[in-house]
């Protein structure tokens, strides 16, 4: 950017460094122009990369929720699998006491025979 010229130079230095400024303002301008198209350019970038984000992230909530709906399935399995070990365990100590019994009355009843 040009400088003002020192006091007393008259009026030709003044036309001319007015020139000079017009000059300055129209290449300025110019590049202001330049940079706010630029802007435009990177702010529409941007807002292109935050919908792509907001999207990736969707897919990520659908997929934890997915996870936790499979998570909540696989603990109800649990759950049921524990009960059935509970139900078999007592259905097997039930028939060892039954088995244990029936020999005991068996050898008290062969002890009384013979």
């Amino acid at each position: 950017m040009t400088q003002l010229p020192p006091s007393g130079w008259g009026e030709v230095a003044t036309r001319s460094n007015v020139a000079d400024v017009a000059a300055d303002v129209e290449r300025l301008s110019a590049r202001v122009g330049d940079l706010s198209a630029r802007v435009d350019g990177l702010s529409a970038r941007v807002d292109g990369l935050s919908a792509e984000m907001d999207r990736r992230f969707a897919d990520v909530d659908r997929r934890l929720e997915a996870i936790e709906r499979q998570l909540v399935r696989q603990d109800d399995m649990i759950d049921a699998l524990r009960r059935e070990i509970v139900t078999q365990t007592r259905v097997f100590l039930f028939g060892v006491v039954t088995s244990t019994s029936m020999v005991g009355v068996f050898a008290f009843t062969a002890a009384r025979l013979v």
